[in-house]
């Protein structure tokens, strides 16, 4: 028995309400994570690392929820690098969230917040970033280059 793949919306996909939630959390935790890196620990960094702890937190619920349903939706089929590059993107994820809660325990909690657990943090949503907008760019390319794929995208996004 052969398997069934679902004819999927792509414009419709592209334009959900879900996916433009999760898409500008990560990207406004990407960036104020590079600013907290970046810029000298200052009163608007210091107010930047709560917005960013707090926006964390509270991403998790719809970012997992989101990467959920696109797995659910895209598993079907042979493993290729656009899924290869979805699975990596979601396991730095899920190492990212860890590592910003165990961080967040330790500012909270504990007397001090360990290097290794920071640069965990760091390196895994630094990564996570570069995997997603990889992973994104590789989908765009070959939908570029295929007629059909090309009107579909023009109209995602009008």
């Amino acid at each position: 028995m052969q398997k069934q793949s679902l004819k999927l919306d792509a414009p419709r996909e592209w334009r959900s309400v879900l996916t433009g939630i999760t898409s500008g959390l990560l990207l406004y935790e990407t960036v104020t994570g590079l600013a907290i890196m970046l810029l000298p620990f200052s009163p608007f960094n210091q107010f930047n690392v709560l917005l960013h702890t707090i926006l964390g937190i509270a991403m998790v619920v719809p970012v997992v929820w989101y990467c959920i349903r696109h797995w659910l939706v895209r598993r079907r089929g042979n493993l290729s690098h656009y899924q290869l590059l979805g699975y990596i993107s979601v396991i730095l994820l899920l190492a990212c969230f860890v590592s910003g809660l165990v961080l967040t325990w330790q500012g909270v909690f504990g007397p001090v917040i360990h290097a290794t657990w920071d640069t965990l943090h760091l390196v895994t949503g630094f990564a996570m970033a570069v995997f997603i907008v990889i992973h994104l760019l590789s989908i765009l390319t070959r939908k570029v280059n295929n007629q059909e794929a090309r009107v579909s995208l023009a109209h995602a996004r009008s």
